[in-house]
């Protein structure tokens, strides 16, 4: 039941896809250090372009939700958790847009002249939404550590499950943050290793479902 639940979610079926995605490209790095054909490689990396694509269509139009989560963080009484929160959903619009400039671009339904700017314009968000991300989470684990110790009427129970949710979610953006940045070019990484972290960062989020 769960996991139906799941795959009948835009998030669920992402994270599928996202699986398959890293796992392909992690396979295209290790067939071809062992002199894999080029055939087989060639249809790995179709496979992977393909679910890329798809991904982003999946994700065409949920510009709307992340305005709207946006709008309702207005009202959040911290101010660091509400501008860091506001940040993230901004970039995470602004990736999802360009990551829809990119599939008109592949699909040749428009060809942008500028489609280089553009995928660099989409990491860079990408990475942006990601460091807002641990941003909000470390100064939420303070403000966790600090209820701890203040005990002020919340269940402890209830704070240490919400330490580690904070906790995996941190984990899980500082391996995610090493994507954009290996992309951007930042730092030289293998193609192997991005996947094995994209792959790894996936389960855990398909865990978050199921498991917590």
């Amino acid at each position: 039941d769960k996991a139906v639940k799941f795959l009948s979610t835009t998030t669920g079926r992402d994270r599928v896809n996202r699986f398959v995605q890293y796992v392909t490209r992690f396979l295209i790095w290790f067939l071809a250090a062992r002199g894999a054909s080029h055939e087989l490689l060639a249809s790995l990396k179709n496979l992977m372009a393909t679910i890329g694509l798809t991904r982003k269509v999946l994700f065409t139009g949920r510009q709307l939700e992340f305005y709207l989560a946006a709008v309702k963080l207005l009202a959040t009484k911290d101010v660091f958790v509400k501008w860091t929160a506001i940040a993230k959903n901004f970039f995470m619009i602004v990736w999802v847009t360009l990551d829809t400039c990119q599939w008109l671009n592949a699909t040749s339904l428009y060809s942008f002249p500028s489609i280089a700017s553009i995928n660099v314009r989409a990491n860079q968000s990408w990475l942006a939404y990601i460091l807002f991300s641990i941003l909000g989470n470390l100064h939420k684990l303070r403000l966790n550590a600090r209820q701890t110790r203040l005990n002020g009427g919340v269940p402890l129970r209830t704070l240490q499950e919400e330490r580690k949710r904070l906790l995996r979610a941190t984990v899980q953006d500082c391996l995610d943050v090493v994507l954009p940045v290996a992309m951007l070019e930042y730092v030289q990484l293998e193609s192997g290793y991005l996947g094995i972290i994209g792959a790894v960062t996936s389960l855990m989020g398909a865990c978050e479902y199921f498991f917590i």
